[in-house]
């Protein structure tokens, strides 16, 4: 399973293509995510004309998250715990009205910041699994087998519904 997830969630990053146009949509030399970056990113967001519904999204590798963590100029009221989303099974932490979460599968010092209509995922419901007993090749055992049927597309205006921001190459 872990490897089927894994081939997905390559898949969907291989699609990340922000709009290098003016304003431009990648943003590098950013060592520090801190409550400035994502200002910057909320601006460029709001420049850009995202719908405010159904909300914005920060995916940080674990370097920038705990930037975003310790950063000590955060107003309070995004301290506050009361509506804390919930995205596929993860508490996102929500500041500057973006709905941020942890990944680790990028390398160190990359965000992506999107609204959710800059890419479409379609996918079946649930996983197809068999299981196979090996007897008739005259060997003790099982064979698992699992396969998920999905699809993804950049949606319209894809460009400009994703920031990119990383420290070096993306």
């Amino acid at each position: 399973m872990y490897a089927m997830n894994k081939q997905i969630n390559d898949y969907l990053w291989a699609l990340v293509a922000a709009s290098t146009s003016a304003p431009d949509h990648n943003i590098n030399g950013v060592a520090d995510f801190n409550s400035t970056q994502l200002s910057a990113c909320r601006v460029l967001a709001a420049q850009a004309k995202w719908r405010p519904e159904p909300g914005w999204y920060v995916l940080c590798d674990p370097q920038y998250y705990a930037d975003l963590v310790n950063s000590t100029t955060m107003v309070s009221s995004d301290f506050s715990a009361g509506d804390a989303p919930v995205v596929g099974g993860v508490i996102a932490t929500k500041r500057f009205g973006f709905m941020i979460m942890e990944d680790n599968s990028r390398a160190s010092d990359h965000a992506l910041v999107f609204h959710p209509d800059f890419l479409h995922l379609v996918q079946q419901t649930e996983v197809q699994v068999k299981v196979s007993d090996l007897h008739s090749l005259g060997k003790f055992g099982y064979k698992l087998s699992v396969d998920q049927v999905f699809g993804a597309k950049p949606g319209i205006n894809s460009g400009v519904k994703h920031i990119q921001v990383y420290n070096s190459a993306w």
